[in-house]
């Protein structure tokens, strides 16, 4: 009961991770250590947002503040394009 073509991508993905053993596993540790890193900038994005509703900044600490938002979103968006299954 399923897709014959799903059924074939599965094997065809089973037979390749057989020629190269542990590639299957690199990909998995990978996509773990992704995913929990993306859970923790988001996290810490959030909680800087926040922080920054209730703050009261100097002009120039709050720049400051907000470039390191921005890198953090910019370190999300490479982590999340790393995930894809494009890039695997």
């Amino acid at each position: 009961m399923g897709s014959s073509t799903l059924a074939k991508w599965i094997q065809k993905n089973l037979d390749e991770d057989a020629k190269t053993p542990g590639v299957a596993k690199d990909r998995k540790a990978k996509d773990v250590t992704n995913a929990e890193e993306i859970r923790q900038v988001e996290q810490k994005i959030a909680e800087m947002e926040d922080f920054a509703k209730r703050a009261r900044f100097t002009a120039e600490g709050l720049t400051k503040h907000q470039e390191q938002i921005a890198a953090l979103r910019e370190r999300l968006q490479v982590l999340k394009s790393e995930s894809t299954p494009a890039s695997k």
